[in-house]
């Protein structure tokens, strides 16, 4: 079932608190797509020229993509469907806009004209796999869920799940924001080849994908929540919400 969660702020989630070796996560999610920092090399995820819906694996430059599980009507697609809606990437005059391609790519108020994403079916496992380590990874997360995850080099303390983002939002009053969608941006601290994304409900919609090999910047203004994976709220630095430019 289709949430209409929304995110309208910027937070921080950590695996580990404090400056030893332990495996820690920053997560961060904004209205606004982020940006690459200054002298990164970015490996967008493409899928424009597949026609859909599609569950051939996908070799780009720097990476392939794997599914597996997924129904006929998932994988990768384009428009809406009983099984997944058109991840929102911005509002303008009340309407939803969406992307009209991949990472960066502009906006749209036109459904029809809108790009392909990835429907994660419920049960179904959807695979990137890296030529080369990255560190950060940066998303379009439709219709956020609790049973959807995202997990880096298949390791349990690297793994991010909808509920996570969901529990910091609830805390948050006067929450503002498209369709449930929100852009976020995953860092951690020890390199990845292999991202793992997983449902189980219907569906897991991703669209904007891009990794890199530094963090992606936030983009301002936003608000910042501080938490420890796993330890709950453990504090909350300039709360205010925020409109999409």
């Amino acid at each position: 079932m289709k949430k209409s969660l929304t995110v309208a702020f910027s937070f921080l989630a950590c695996a580990a608190l404090g400056g030893n070796a332990e495996s820690s996560t920053m997560i961060s999610a904004s209205l606004a797509t982020f940006q690459p920092a200054t002298g990164s090399t970015v490996v967008p995820i493409v899928l424009t020229g597949i026609t859909p819906p599609s569950q051939a694996t996908i070799t780009g430059s720097g990476y392939t993509v794997t599914f597996s599980g997924e129904l006929a009507t998932d994988g990768v697609v384009q428009g809406a469907a009983p099984t997944h809606a058109i991840p929102v990437g911005g509002m303008s005059g009340g309407s939803p806009e969406y992307l009209t391609g991949g990472y960066q790519s502009s906006l749209t108020l036109s459904a029809a004209a809108s790009g392909n994403y990835i429907s994660v079916t419920n049960g179904a496992t959807v695979t990137i796999t890296f030529s080369t380590p990255q560190t950060s990874f940066a998303l379009l997360w439709g219709s956020i869920d609790p049973g959807n995850s995202v997990s880096f080099n298949d390791a349990a303390s690297d793994t991010v799940l909808g509920s996570t983002i969901i529990s910091l939002v609830s805390a948050i009053p006067d929450n503002q924001g498209p369709g449930g969608s929100a852009y976020v941006a995953i860092t951690t601290n020890t390199p990845f080849t292999t991202i793992t994304l997983t449902s189980n409900i219907t569906s897991f919609e991703l669209a904007g994908l891009a990794a890199a090999n530094s963090p992606f910047t936030i983009p301002e203004p936003s608000s910042v929540v501080m938490a420890g994976m796993g330890l709950g709220l453990v504090g909350l630095v300039g709360l205010r919400t925020r409109r999409r430019r």
